[in-house]
C-alpha cells in the first residue's frame, strides 16, 4: 500500500508539473502578446504625437493668415469709410451748387441754361 501511495503521489506531482508548465507557457504567450501590443500602441502614440505637432504648426499658420486677412479687411474698411466721406461731401457740394443755380435767374435766350453773375466765383460755370 505504501508503494501505491508513492506512485499516486508521483503521478499527482507529474500532473501538477505538467499543468504548471502549461500555465507557464500560457503566461509566456500572454506576456509576448502584451509586449507586442504595447509596442504597437507606442508606435501609434508616436504617430499621434507627430500628427499633433503638424496640426499645431498648421494652426499657427492659419492663425497668422487670419491675422493678415483681418489687417487687410481693416484697411479695406478704412478705404470704404474714406470713400463714404468723399461721397457725402460730394452730395453736399452738389446740393449747394443746386441751391446756387436756383438762386440765379435763368438767361432766357433760348433757355440754354443759367450763368453765374460775372465777377462771382461761379462765373465760369454753366449749368
Amino acid at each position: 500500500m505504501f508503494d501505491v501511495r508513492i506512485q499516486d503521489s508521483s503521478r499527482y506531482s507529474h500532473i501538477m508539473i505538467y499543468f504548471g508548465l502549461k500555465t507557464m507557457e500560457q503566461i509566456a504567450q500572454k506576456s509576448q502578446a502584451t509586449a507586442l501590443a504595447a509596442n504597437h500602441s507606442q508606435a501609434d502614440l508616436m504617430q499621434m504625437s507627430l500628427a499633433m505637432r503638424e496640426l499645431a504648426v498648421a494652426t499657427t499658420s492659419i492663425s497668422s493668415t487670419l491675422g493678415m486677412m483681418n489687417e487687410k479687411a481693416n484697411n479695406i474698411n478704412s478705404v470704404v469709410t474714406t470713400i463714404t466721406k468723399v461721397a457725402d461731401q460730394t452730395n453736399l457740394l452738389s446740393l449747394n451748387a443746386y441751391a446756387v443755380v436756383k438762386r440765379i435767374p435763368k438767361a432766357s435766350v433760348g433757355g440754354r441754361g443759367a450763368h453765374a453773375p460775372s465777377g462771382s466765383a461761379e462765373s465760369d460755370t454753366t449749368f
